[in-house]
């Protein structure tokens, strides 16, 4: 078999396994019980690896805004000096069978999403989707909402999930892909059809009536809540093609603003990522592989 015929046989393969994922929606979390790899004093992030002084102002913000939420420090300046220092181990998400929103900052006591591949077995990580935070703010406001996240609203879906024995999304995401859904920027007829399915069995669960009534008003009104289910259920169905030799079938692309742009694919010698600068003048170029 000659290199094309290997390259198209890889990539028949890679197809065929993205083709039959199976992502099910099965725990809510706290990162540090359920992402391979997570430890004290890292914060994952977006993009791909990145040092401290090279990142962007709205993912430093979010940075410092994790650091406040652990209670690694008390101000800005203690975060930075932390940092600078190397206190705080700076790590991209898909090292981890992570994704995470804009600037994608996860810590171990930050909650997220478990999707599971159960046609190949494997697992991928979403945090939950804000608008405060993940864009690089770190105010008492946007760390309020990442601490009831924490604290009420994931605990309370977490526990709906598990009783449900797994939530299938594929069939959930064919369902809102008919009724205008694109699984990123409009997702209000996928989080509608996911809070519908959750909330009877919510009801049932017999946590406080507070925490039920708060969890079911997020769910019901957030008109974003699905983009992290999409996300991890996308990272779960793509990650079985890595491991297929010869494929150039791209499985992740990551990048940030003002930042290089980093592609995963399985070469002929190893499984590893390529950067790109990102500039201006290679928008519109084709990626070298």
């Amino acid at each position: 078999m000659d290199l094309k015929e290997r390259i198209q046989a890889a990539n028949g393969e890679a197809l065929r396994r993205i083709v039959a994922a199976d992502p099910y929606l099965v725990d809510v979390a706290p990162a540090s019980e359920v992402i391979p790899g997570m430890r004290d004093r890292m914060i994952l992030h977006s993009g791909p690896p990145v040092t401290w002084d090279r990142m962007c102002g709205a993912q430093r913000g979010a940075v410092v805004g994790m650091c406040l939420f652990e209670g690694w420090a008390g101000d800005p300046e203690q975060v930075e000096r932390m940092l600078n220092s190397g206190e705080i181990a700076l790590e991209p998400n898909h090292h981890h069978s992570t994704v995470g929103p804009m600037a994608g900052t996860i810590t171990r006591n930050m909650w997220v999403w478990v999707v599971e591949n159960r046609a190949f077995g494997n697992r991928a990580h979403c945090r939950q989707v804000e608008s405060l935070q993940q864009f690089g703010d770190h105010s008492r406001d946007a760390l309020a909402q990442l601490e009831k996240w924490r604290d009420v609203w994931g605990p309370a879906l977490g526990t709906a999930v598990r009783r449900m024995g797994g939530l299938p999304l594929k069939q959930l995401v064919a369902r809102a892909l008919l009724m205008g859904d694109e699984m990123h920027n409009r997702v209000v007829a996928s989080s509608s059809l996911f809070s519908n399915a959750v909330a009877p069995v919510l009801v049932e669960c017999g946590l406080p009536k507070e925490q039920v009534v708060s969890t079911l008003y997020y769910a019901g009104n957030h008109p974003f809540l699905f983009l992290g289910l999409s996300m991890a259920a996308a990272k779960a169905s793509m990650d079985p093609a890595r491991g297929v030799e010869a494929s150039t079938v791209v499985t992740a692309m990551a990048r940030r603003r003002a930042s290089p742009f980093a592609a995963w694919m399985r070469s002929l010698r190893s499984m590893a990522y390529r950067t790109f600068p990102m500039t201006p003048s290679t928008y519109q170029s084709k990626l070298p592989i």
